[in-house]
């Protein structure tokens, strides 16, 4: 699935300084729900990066208007939240051409908000993939290792907001000790039937002298214990792969 190519995209980078993740999904799901986003991704931070606790992107898809061009676009999917943190949107930058594969950046300091803090925003045209290949840190915040095992757990879920979404499989993502949560509102092909796209993602480390499939096999396993509650019909796929995301094609 993508973004339609009739909309511009506003993504707004955020952290959140804990390593509680009831906490983290709290905020997330919040702003997610006062923005109207169509996407999110919440993820643990990378120990050996440059955040603590989790970092939050929200996606805002805003449609392009009659007669309105593509910069000008962009430059109207930043405004609610310019508006929102009392950021300049006149300071907008462009890069490259927004018709084809340019976008915008609103360069700012770092906005410390009630609970987190706002560290980016950006726009983009629409096109681009929703369901993508990440790294995926560990859910005890400790370094990866090359032998980790990563899981990835796809779910559809009724209802198209994301935030709600996340607050109903907070449960979920909380049992299988996911490290990445990825969400997207979607719509059924030639259908009115809304729902969200869910990823659950996360990093085992492998133990002592087990190979990979063994490693496979016992993450597999741990996870259709951890998945039992999802209601029948939720549960689209779990995949585990060594050391890289499922997602990612050889």
């Amino acid at each position: 699935m993508r973004f339609s190519t009739s909309d511009v995209v506003a993504n707004i980078l955020i952290g959140v300084e804990t390593e509680e993740f009831a906490t983290a999904a709290g905020v997330s799901a919040a702003l997610a729900g006062e923005f109207g986003a169509s996407a999110l991704e919440l993820r643990r931070a990378d120990p050996e990066g440059g955040r603590k606790g989790f970092t939050l992107s929200l996606f805002l898809s805003c449609p392009v208007a009659e007669a309105e061009t593509a910069g000008e676009a962009l430059r109207r999917a930043v405004l609610p939240v310019a508006l929102k943190y009392r950021l300049d949107p006149a300071a907008l930058e462009i890069h490259g051409d927004p018709e084809a594969g340019g976008y915008a950046d609103l360069p700012f300091g770092e906005l410390a908000v009630d609970g987190y803090v706002v560290y980016g925003l950006l726009a983009v045209p629409g096109g681009g993939e929703t369901r993508v290949a990440t790294y995926v840190t560990r859910p005890d915040f400790t370094p990866r290792a090359d032998s980790d095992l990563v899981s990835r757990v796809h779910l559809r879920v009724p209802g198209a907001d994301p935030g709600q979404a996340l607050e109903r499989y907070r449960p979920v993502a909380e049992a299988t000790r996911a490290s990445t949560v990825q969400i997207v509102s979607a719509r059924a092909a030639g259908s009115a039937a809304e729902y969200c796209e869910v990823a659950l993602l996360s990093a085992v480390p492998a133990l002592d002298g087990e190979d990979a499939e063994a490693g496979q096999r016992r993450v597999a396993g741990m996870l259709a214990d951890r998945l039992d509650a999802v209601p029948a019909g939720h549960l689209e796929s779990v995949a585990v792969r060594v050391e890289d995301d499922p997602l990612y094609e050889d």
